[in-house]
């Protein structure tokens, strides 16, 4: 998708609201499923996994556009120290944002030189 360089950030990233927090105004949504492979626990040192599949929509004809599958880990460090658990996710989110969208800083309908 090609896009003026106004509906890039600092980073060079589109906003893509949530589903549920989409406004009149916006071009696209997201939506995100987690899937708990080994189910979320509030037992100190218990490991916790999951795969969070994330989707962004062009709300102007419901067209699938990106796509990001990621997994992630939470504790089950073999030594159990009172500190926060070790954790890591693989895949850095924010490339999945910048993918589907190519900044232009041509203004629209400027002749080509």
């Amino acid at each position: 998708m090609i896009l003026p360089v106004e509906k890039f950030d600092g980073l060079g990233l589109v906003y893509v609201p949530p589903q549920s927090d989409v406004k009149p105004t916006d071009e696209y949504y997201e939506t995100n499923k987690i899937t708990w492979i080994i189910p979320e626990s509030n037992k100190f040192g218990s490991l916790d996994l999951f795969r969070s599949h994330t989707k962004i929509y062009r709300i102007a004809d419901g067209k699938l556009i990106s796509e990001h599958v990621s997994y992630a880990r939470r504790g089950g460090d073999p030594i159990l120290i009172p500190v926060h658990p070790s954790s890591y996710s693989c895949k850095d989110k924010s490339q999945y944002y910048k993918q589907p969208f190519i900044k232009h800083d041509r203004v629209k309908n400027e002749p080509t030189k």
